[in-house]
């Protein structure tokens, strides 16, 4: 009975430890455990171009809800030379004339054309 009762404490004490990790421990003392996961790449930075509004056609987006909204297809020359095709809603930034000087945001896959009256001295 006394053997029963040292081999049961035993494999208590060993379960116990094997249960409760460093990081346990680690965190008791308020120090922050290493995390060897890989960080995850930031997003691409916000690119700022300007350009002159070429064409422009009607077009339809979709709001978040999945209405259909009235929108613009407008063809922009940026000032490097490229040149580029956003479809934009009318109630994000109003209505574009051919000829207009604009600012484009880049993110990622998502374009925003925004008006640019000031000189940039190109």
């Amino acid at each position: 009975m006394k053997q029963a009762a040292v081999l049961l404490l035993t494999f208590t004490f060993l379960v116990g430890c094997a249960e409760s990790p460093v990081q346990d421990s680690r965190a008791q003392q308020g120090v922050e455990p290493v995390n060897d996961q890989p960080r995850p790449t930031p997003p691409e930075p916000q690119w700022v171009q300007f350009g002159i509004v070429e064409w422009i056609s009607a077009a339809q987006a979709k709001t978040a809800e999945g209405t259909p909204e009235e929108a613009m297809k407008l063809s922009i020359r940026m000032d490097s030379g490229e040149e580029i095709e956003v479809v934009q809603a009318v109630s994000q930034a109003g209505r574009f004339n051919v000829g207009d000087r604009v600012r484009v945001l880049h993110i990622g896959e998502f374009y925003r054309v925004t008006y640019w009256p000031y000189d940039t001295g190109g």
